[in-house]
């Protein structure tokens, strides 16, 4: 079955993907190709949107294919007090990876909540060419605040918060380092909690547009929520620094001597904070602050920051 065309939709923007495999799209995200399949045309349209942003069409041999498979199940229930039995009929969906079955449940949101999970850490722990941060960032004043910390601690709430204030949005998700030290941007749509569970909503409706080019980091802020905590920043050695970014890798098992290099480059001469904080709302105007303070010039060994 040959899937048509893909319409691939990010933050960035949207790019139309042709199948280049028979019935399996290939398409390569930061350098890493991947093939995905469906067994039902009409996935293709919830699909689309759970693809890395940056994916482009690719003639290589993908090196994970995806699989997503729908079929209709029978459900059997028992009622006691009448002595009768019904048959509930319900569409069973299932996620793929190669000869592993990432998940299977009777839910379409959870179905492709889990296939973009999957395939999103695959793309980061399989690039070569850059290393993937937990971590949010937006770029302000020529320059990127980098705030590492892992999936469900809130970086999506502050992110939010600074974009409110005016700083361009480049991931609620990834910092994406390449070899130079430089922050590309992983635009996805930024994923907010609301009262029924995690939606998508475009940086524009925080009054934000999206980055577009690698930028240097400018500073790092290493946070953490505590009720009532306040702003209390204190400066951090580079050591600590880059210990702390690297315990965000997710290929630091994998290739731990590259994301090292990778980020003792990036954080050449950046300054780190580290404080607690309250509020999303109460701490994004002064980090913003701390940041309008820096300078930012070029050397031969890469980017220096001083004070203003």
């Amino acid at each position: 079955m040959a899937l048509g065309v893909l319409d691939v939709d990010a933050a960035a923007g949207r790019r139309k993907i042709s199948p280049s495999m028979g019935s399996v799209v290939v398409l390569s995200a930061f350098g890493v190709p991947f093939g995905i399949r469906v067994s039902d045309p009409a996935l293709l349209r919830r699909v689309r949107k759970h693809i890395p942003p940056q994916s482009e069409p690719s003639s290589a041999t993908p090196t994970r294919t995806y699989s997503l498979r729908s079929r209709r199940s029978v459900t059997r229930t028992s009622n006691v007090q009448h002595r009768n039995k019904t048959r509930k009929r319900q569409i069973c969906y299932e996620v793929w990876a190669g000869k592993s079955c990432v998940v299977r449940t009777h839910s379409l949101s959870a179905t492709l909540n889990a296939f973009e999970s999957d395939l999103q850490l695959y793309v980061a722990e399989m690039s070569e060419d850059k290393v993937f941060l937990h971590a949010g960032v937006v770029e302000w004043k020529g320059a990127a605040i980098v705030i590492p910390a892992p999936s469900g601690s809130g970086k999506t709430t502050l992110v939010a918060s600074m974009l409110q204030r005016g700083a361009t949005y480049y991931s609620d998700e990834y910092a994406v380092l390449d070899k130079e030290g430089r922050v590309h941007p992983y635009a996805r749509s930024l994923s907010v909690k609301t009262p029924k569970g995690q939606r998508r909503k475009h940086p524009q409706l925080f009054g934000s547009g999206c980055g577009i080019e690698p930028i240097p980091v400018g500073l790092v802020v290493l946070t953490r929520f505590r009720k009532g905590g306040q702003w209390r920043p204190h400066s951090v050695t580079a050591g600590r620094a880059v210990l702390a970014l690297a315990k965000n890798a997710v290929a630091i098992r994998r290739q731990p001597e590259r994301v090292l290099s990778f980020l003792c480059r990036a954080l050449l001469g950046v300054p780190t904070l580290e404080t607690e904080r309250g509020e999303a709302s109460n701490i994004a105007q002064l980090i913003l602050r701390e940041a309008g303070k820096l300078r930012f010039g070029r050397t031969a060994g890469g980017i220096s920051v001083s004070r203003s």
